[in-house]
């Protein structure tokens, strides 16, 4: 009974954790788009490129209307004394003052403030939605104050994404201010998300306000069920993503999953344990295949990282994002050594242990959001990280060798001919042109890789783009 109990409650923690990770990167993927959409029409401001177009050339210059498909309503002009000067809505009261904004005065008095994310003013706006703004600076040549762009953000949006997630009964997700202001709550108290709802002052919020991520278990203020937590700040952004789980369908689960090993057990000789074991690992395999179904087509089923099929597709998704901010994009690839040999010699369990391992020593370097591990085929596994030179990508993979060889350091000699497990990383970063593909980036990993191999396996490479 202690393990189905155990077994409950790490298969819960389990998918809180892959709805985390997956809901967290489409919003900080997301907020990078909106982000470079706002800089790049404050730029077009800044350098006087709208002088003669005409306002529907103007429009279709400073709006991206493919973004509108990802909540980007709208992007406006301010000028420096608060007047709307452009702006791609029809929801904007063109004669509305927006000096009073907290944006506007913040962006006015701190010319080195970047990227602001704020409520969006109410009284500028007829709205048919909730929704937040993200503003940038506009500067004159002489850099004094100019006025602002602003990137109205569909919280709607985001609130139809929480809605397709199966969490279980009273299971919830949320996205809210680092202050303690709810943005999205799914399933909402008011029918509209929840947004503005206080909850600085509640237990959840205490346990998370000072922390990165982590998770725990506590009573909502705005609904008074206690739930099992799992939660991470979105990057750079004072965002924070939240997924519940709730201990009543945890424990519910439990009782219906135990009462039917006690029957089965009952009718069953004790021979045959081991099979009414199997059967109840397959019917909670069933309730979550409609809930699980998309992680699990992405995730490998012995390491429980994300599988090959899934890593091109987020290569590629991170290729493009580096090509159009021109930021670095980094990637590890990481092979265990001498793995055929200790396979043959020791068995396919040995083998899966040392793979899981490897994974683990994985998982617990990575900190960043945006950091994606996948296990690339075999032994080899393959880590994406955004935004890091080869120095930084360098580190990460000390730090995953560091924790791979702390974990076999007294593991006991199972043959003296036999080397003791290690594993050998090739990492490689480069600022992608707009011809560089994700084969250019892989090919340049391996590169290291080989020149890992060519020093004696056990270390780190890299090789300059």
């Amino acid at each position: 009974m202690f393990l189905s109990y155990q077994d409950a409650w790490n298969d819960s923690k389990l998918f809180a954790e892959n709805i985390l990770q997956a809901s967290s990167r489409e919003i900080h993927q997301n907020m990078k788009l909106y982000d470079q959409a706002v800089l790049r029409s404050a730029d077009i401001i800044e350098n006087n490129y709208l002088k003669n177009a005409t306002p529907e050339l103007k429009k279709l210059i400073l709006f991206d209307s493919a973004l509108a498909e990802n909540g980007f309503l709208s992007l406006s002009i301010i000028d420096k004394s608060g007047k709307l000067i452009e702006t791609s809505s029809d929801k904007i009261n063109l004669d509305a003052d927006f000096s009073g904004c907290p944006s506007f005065r913040i962006h006015a008095a701190d010319a080195n403030q970047g990227a602001y994310l704020s409520d969006f003013c109410p009284s500028q706006l007829r709205l048919d939605g909730p929704s937040i703004a993200l503003t940038r600076r506009i500067s004159f040549q002489d850099g004094s104050f100019a006025g602002i762009a602003i990137g109205e953000i569909s919280l709607a949006y985001i609130g139809n994404s929480f809605r397709k997630l199966d969490l279980g009964k009273n299971g919830s997700i949320f996205l809210a201010t680092q202050q303690g202001s709810m943005l999205m709550h799914t399933p909402s108290i008011d029918g509209r998300g929840d947004t503005g709802f206080d909850f600085s002052k509640g237990p959840v919020f205490g346990a998370m306000r000072d922390r990165e991520q982590g998770s725990f278990t506590e009573t909502a203020l705005i609904d008074n069920i206690r739930r099992f937590y799992t939660f991470d700040r979105i990057g750079e952004w004072p965002l924070i993503l939240a997924v519940a789980v709730s201990i009543e369908a945890v424990l519910s689960n439990w009782f219906i999953r135990s009462a039917a090993i006690a029957a089965m057990t009952l009718l069953l000789c004790i021979a045959i344990v081991g099979s009414g074991l199997i059967v109840r690992r397959e019917i909670l395999k069933r309730e979550r295949v409609e809930a699980d179904l998309e992680i699990l087509s992405r995730s490998d089923g012995l390491t429980g990282l994300f599988n090959r099929r899934y890593f091109d597709e987020v290569l590629q998704w991170e290729l493009r994002l580096a090509q159009r901010a021109q930021t670095p994009l980094a990637l590890l690839m990481v092979d265990a050594d001498h793995f055929k040999t200790l396979n043959d010699k020791f068995g396919h369990l040995h083998g899966d242990e040392i793979l899981v391992d490897i994974a683990e020593a994985i998982q617990s370097s990575i900190r960043n959001p945006e950091d994606f591990a996948a296990r690339y085929g075999g032994d080899e596994f393959a880590i994406i990280l955004p935004g890091m030179d080869a120095e930084q990508a360098v580190k990460i993979g000390k730090r995953i060798q560091q924790k791979f060889l702390e974990k076999h350091a007294n593991a006991p000699s199972l043959d003296a001919r036999i080397p003791t497990p290690s594993i050998s990383i090739g990492a490689a970063s480069m600022i992608p042109s707009a011809t560089t593909t994700a084969k250019d980036l892989i090919a340049l990993t391996d590169k290291a890789l080989y020149l890992v191999k060519g020093k004696g396996r056990n270390r780190v490479e890299f090789v300059e783009a």
